[in-house]
């Protein structure tokens, strides 16, 4: 499911290839979208800046999974997109004029909203893509692919994608969801391990311990708009919200030491904050 950029319009797919739009303020159903032949709706996705809608679904008789469908007629945009494989996960970029596919196809695929067109492509993997998704606070389009049990951030320009650094990578479980926070500086992942980590995109390191949300795994993930709390949707039903907000200014010190129940010791000091004489906080 996903909300319209003004929240106004829920839109819901079904195993049975139906997209549902809503109004939110009075739960009518406004519209019913089913493009002949597809296979389950597994994915949905409002364009920024236009009343258009992106659906991926299941393999359908062409092979062709991904639809972009006009709100005002709830007819769809052209042909399907020749995606070759099922398609889990739907993204426009910020400007909504490039859209990216990812699914059972072992390549995220970028299409032009306008002409329908391929447009670029990642390399391919091995395992599929589970979940893609562009940062909305950038200088640059960063595309994030999650896949081979590893999350990559990508620079798009004109359809072209280099790999921004090396891999975000927590292990051999997969990585079931990615989200950029809002400023764009961190991205929260769902895994197969139960765990939901941070990841700090300039210097794609893990920040601080992983989030315990669900022993059988976490599906799916969201932060909240001031970027302050995450939420988490664990395999068992539960959704769980978390403060990651970073205490700021002189609360800093008092909040480390609240959580370490010490101050650094010298050793500590010269592994971690090796730019600062060192000294007794806490």
């Amino acid at each position: 499911m996903a909300f319209s950029r003004d929240g106004t319009i829920l839109a819901t797919g079904d195993a049975g290839g139906t997209t549902r739009l809503w109004d939110v303020a009075t739960g009518r159903q406004l519209g019913a979208l089913r493009a002949p032949g597809s296979g389950a709706v597994n994915a949905v996705a409002f364009s920024p800046r236009r009343r258009i809608l992106a659906t991926g679904t299941s393999h359908g008789p062409d092979q062709r999974s991904a639809q972009l469908w006009n709100l005002a007629t709830h007819r769809r945009l052209g042909l399907p997109l020749a995606t070759g494989g099922a398609v889990r996960a739907v993204a426009f970029a910020p400007d909504g004029k490039t859209l990216a596919t990812a699914g059972s196809d072992i390549i995220t695929r970028l299409w032009n909203t306008e002409t329908h067109g391929d447009i670029g492509a990642t390399p391919p993997s091995n395992l599929g893509f589970t979940s893609v998704v562009f940062s909305s606070h950038s200088k640059r389009e960063i595309l994030a692919t999650a896949g081979n049990n590893k999350i990559r951030l990508w620079d798009v320009k004109g359809g072209v994608l280099r790999q921004i650094g090396a891999p975000l990578a927590s292990g051999n479980d997969a990585m079931n969801a990615v989200a950029f926070s809002p400023d764009g500086k961190t991205i929260a992942t769902a895994n197969g391990d139960g765990t939901a980590r941070l990841w700090d995109t300039s210097t794609h390191q893990q920040v601080g311990a992983p989030l315990m949300a669900d022993t059988s795994g976490v599906n799916a993930l969201a932060f909240s708009p001031s970027g302050n709390s995450l939420a988490t949707a664990g395999a068992h039903g539960i959704v769980q919200l978390w403060n990651i907000a970073l205490p700021e200014g002189k609360y800093l010190a008092a909040a480390a030491c609240s959580i370490s129940g010490r101050s650094l010791k010298r050793n500590d000091w010269n592994t971690y904050i090796k730019s600062e004489p060192f000294r007794r906080v806490c």
